[in-house]
């Protein structure tokens, strides 16, 4: 069951409590790792850490609803982008999105799949649900001739996912620019002219 149907069946508040523990889990592990402590997620929510446990039982569940989190709003905003006249725009746009999750992912990757507990099975569904949105800007560009038409989906969420890696490890770098020239890498040789 995904955020949306999840928080369609419980009352106000405590859509509100998981809403907030969901943003404040973000932040915390983005700005602490993965080991951020689930007091000071709470703290940063707002409610007590008895809210925190009747939403979310363990740490990993709360990291995988994080991730799960990420996933839908980069499906959420390839759909909006993929109304935009300006294709180049709207895969940098999109891509700009997808290397901040990256970076923020390297805090908590290795929390997501721990010993002894279940695969969680929508998490496969979201990442190919993430894909195929991609799939759709990057098909955009290469249907107006701004990049070039051999370049996979595939290879550029890796490439991202590679940069972000690299962005984790390097300070003073700016993401931007960095995309700016990963963009003209893929740019076709008509649009680089």
């Amino acid at each position: 069951m995904n955020i949306i149907m999840y928080t369609l069946f419980m009352r106000s508040d405590a859509q509100k409590n998981y809403t907030s523990l969901l943003v404040a889990a973000d932040e915390a592990f983005t700005e602490l790792g993965a080991e951020a402590s689930l007091e000071e997620i709470a703290r940063r929510a707002h409610v007590g850490i008895g809210s925190l446990y009747r939403h979310f039982p363990t740490r990993q569940q709360l990291v995988r609803a994080v991730f799960v989190r990420w996933h839908e709003e980069l499906i959420r905003k390839a759909e909006i982008l993929t109304q935009t006249d300006d294709s180049l725009k709207a895969l940098m746009q999109w891509l700009t999105l997808l290397l901040a999750i990256s970076e923020r992912y390297q805090g908590i990757k290795g929390s997501l799949f721990t010993a002894g507990e279940p695969t969680v099975s929508n998490l496969d569904k979201l990442q190919t649900q993430t894909r195929e949105a991609g799939q759709k800007l990057l098909h955009n560009a290469q249907k107006q001739g701004v990049i070039r038409s051999d370049i996979t989906i595939d290879e550029v969420i890796a490439v991202v996912h590679g940069i972000g890696v690299a962005l984790s490890l390097i300070e003073q770098v700016d993401d931007v620019r960095i995309l700016d020239i990963l963009l003209y890498g893929m740019a076709s040789s008509d649009y680089k002219h």
